[in-house]
């Protein structure tokens, strides 16, 4: 019997079947946040003086950057991101899809806004509002398009203005 050398293993119909049938369980947020608030890979500790000490996180789809249940990316099925897409004034919000949880590739819902600031806020609010998605982030993600935005804007140049401050002179009364 002559053996390809590109197959490596071959599993019988039924085996295959069984496999593609086999789905990832969910866990509930709740008990993701429990286990991951104290202690993951994307925790900040900023030490203030007694109650003052702030704790962020740098995970994706947190708004506020902030060690929360609400806003924490890793413990909600539905988050939203702002930030920006490519070299021009673009901003990307993307949206995780609730079905694809265990897809990472195809998790999120891509769009990138090109308009002014306004227009680009009312997709914003429509999308995270009006489609009842996180309409509790709303705030949030206005805030975060907000500080993009002034990322993203270029400082204009022009002719510098003089110091107009009164010069005193020395030996007048």
């Amino acid at each position: 019997m002559e053996e390809n050398p590109h197959i490596l293993f071959a599993l019988p119909q039924t085996q295959k079947a069984e496999q593609k049938e086999k789905k990832m369980t969910t866990v509930p947020g709740q008990l993701v946040w429990e286990i991951v608030k104290k202690n993951n890979c994307f925790l900040v500790k900023e030490f203030g003086r007694g109650t003052q000490s702030v704790e962020f996180s740098r995970e994706a789809n947190n708004l506020y950057n902030l060690n929360s249940f609400k806003y924490s990316g890793l413990a909600n099925k539905k988050t939203v991101t702002i930030q920006p897409a490519g070299k021009d004034q673009a901003v990307l919000l993307a949206t995780t899809k609730t079905k694809k949880q265990n897809k990472p590739a195809a998790l999120l819902h891509k769009s990138i806004m090109k308009k002014e600031f306004p227009r680009m806020a009312k997709a914003v609010k429509k999308q995270v509002a009006a489609n009842y998605y996180r309409p509790d982030l709303t705030k949030a993600a206005l805030a975060r398009l907000s500080a993009v935005n002034r990322s993203l804007r270029v400082a204009k140049s022009g002719v510098k203005k003089r110091n107009r401050q009164a010069v005193k002179v020395h030996g007048r009364k």
